[in-house]
């Protein structure tokens, strides 16, 4: 079966060389034959290492910003006493993430991947600081750090899968591109457990240290990438042959000969002069795009890929993970008012509570990170699609368990359900769609095809990050309630309601892709 699996993954079908044989699923169809020089696993450890450590910052902003809101909004610090001023907090990030990646797109062929990788990096490391040393009376400072992060997140997470996908040697091309999603769910873990650790400080300066320490891993990542090569395939489409060379020849073994290493290098630049003859044309690649149904279709089934990533809700348990645990665990009143289930606590006694909020959302952390590890283990074993269908399909029934849960006042089991979602979440639509799309077009076209797709998903996230409180508070008058126990108080029960268009969507997803033969 795990045979069969990886020849399926790695060898694309009939139907999938049509569609898009890129310079990339060329190399993969052909790499390892005799007299190429094989890789050295160190240099390409470490290189994807240092890469994905903008999946980790990315990751790590994610999981810390449900800790922070939980002090940010407290009557002593920001005092955010609606849930639009805790959303404006949570989605200027993203908002300017969809911007990073918009310039991103068209950057990308100009000035390369090593160079966006460095500059996003620096942009983390002055949001953060910034965000650390904000007065608690310049909120609007405080967006500022978060929408220059957003500006990093942005340009990292468009850049980081594409430049893993062209560093990677095929054979585990599609483990290596999962290990982003590893580091990203590793830095929402990591955020969590040193989330948990300063909720025992002074929560007047706690939230202060947990957006503030971001700044340690992006200054580590800006020095360890500079000593990183550029991509060899992005060198070549820039006429760089000598340091494209260079580049390979850093991800071969020692003993690798000039000869294979040159071999390998005409293929690929053969491979990429083919496909401009294809796809490229004087108007450049948003031309050949808008001219090709073939790419059009590419694109399409990347963006609807992301779009169903976001819109399945993983990030409202990420972003506000606090704020469900607050409605499920500490016994909100029924009676209160609607704005108490979107904000956080507004005294000194309420934020002792802080302790078991902060580590039930770590608990979701570790079955994320835990479940995106298996996710590594199984993305050359089965096909990009197998993996991407089974996960939705479980994913669906996790969230109709997990909304009946809520809805009939079954607190822990409905817990337990968003640890379930997340853990069949993690190993396939986690990380598949970035997957996916760093594979899935041609080189001339890769930048601002990754790019739009990326975009996508970041709209996607600014639309469920910014509305997702409003969404809860419209709907609790909806539901109402006899019992004044947390489990089944209104507050819990826009579950259902939020989730049921998303599985409808699921559905509809699962069969679109179930007309491809491979993704």
């Amino acid at each position: 079966m795990a045979a069969k699996g990886r020849t399926e993954a790695i060898a694309p079908s009939h139907q999938y060389e049509e569609v898009a044989m890129s310079d990339t699923a060329l190399i993969e169809r052909d790499e390892g034959k005799e007299g190429w020089a094989p890789p050295s696993k160190r240099a390409v450890a470490l290189t994807v290492s240092s890469a994905s450590m903008g999946f980790f910052l990315f990751g790590y902003d994610t999981g810390i910003v449900s800790a922070a809101l939980f002090y940010v909004s407290a009557k002593q610090n920001f005092d955010l006493d609606t849930g639009t001023d805790q959303e404006t907090f949570v989605s200027s990030c993203i908002a300017a993430a969809i911007v990073g990646a918009s310039l991103v797109s068209i950057c990308d062929k100009l000035v390369g991947r090593k160079t966006i990788v460095l500059v996003s990096a620096t942009l983390f490391t002055i949001g953060a600081l910034l965000m650390a040393f904000c007065p608690v009376d310049m909120f609007w400072l405080l967006i500022v750090g978060r929408a220059i992060i957003g500006l990093a997140i942005g340009a990292s997470s468009t850049v980081v899968p594409v430049y893993i996908s062209e560093m990677a040697p095929a054979n585990i091309r599609g483990c290596l591109a999962v290990t982003n999603t590893a580091f990203c769910t590793g830095g929402q873990l990591m955020a969590a457990v040193i989330a948990y650790g300063l909720t025992f400080l002074d929560p007047t300066i706690s939230w202060r240290y947990m957006l503030g320490i971001g700044a340690i891993p992006a200054i580590g990542q800006a020095i360890s990438f500079s000593f990183m090569p550029e991509s060899p395939r992005w060198l070549l489409l820039k006429g760089q042959r000598e340091k494209a060379f260079a580049a390979l020849k850093r991800l071969k073994r020692p003993d690798a000969s000039h000869e294979a290493i040159g071999a390998e290098l005409s293929y690929m630049a053969d491979a990429l002069a083919a496909e401009r003859s294809n796809t490229m044309s004087a108007r450049g690649a948003c031309g050949a795009i808008c001219s090709s149904s073939r790419l059009l279709r590419l694109l399409f089934v990347g963006c609807f890929l992301q779009f169903t990533q976001q819109i399945a809700g993983i990030n409202t348990i990420m972003y506000y993970g606090s704020q469900i645990v607050q409605v499920a665990l500490l016994n909100v009143s029924s009676t209160e008012p609607s704005s108490n289930y979107t904000t956080a606590p507004t005294n000194e006694t309420d934020l002792s509570s802080g302790h078991v909020v902060v580590l039930v959302t770590a608990g979701f952390g570790f079955m994320n990170f835990l479940f995106t590890l298996v996710g590594i283990y199984l993305a050359d074993r089965f096909a990009r699609r197998r993996l991407t269908l089974s996960s939705l399909v479980l994913v669906v029934i996790a969230l109709a368990g997990t909304g009946v849960a809520f809805f009939l006042g079954r607190t822990y089991i409905a817990l337990a359900g968003c640890g379930v979602y997340l853990a069949f979440f993690a190993y396939g639509m986690g990380p598949m769609p970035w997957t996916i799309n760093a594979e899935l077009y041609p080189l001339s076209v890769r930048g601002l095809s990754t790019g739009i797709s990326t975009m996508t998903n970041w709209i996607s996230n600014m639309l469920v990050s910014r509305f997702f409180l409003n969404i809860i508070t419209a709907y609790v008058g909806l539901f109402p309630s006899d019992s004044s126990s947390a489990a089944s108080n209104k507050g819990a029960r826009f579950f259902p309601s939020v989730f049921c268009p998303v599985i409808l969507w699921y559905l509809l997803h699962s069969l679109l892709l179930s007309h491809l033969k491979q993704v």
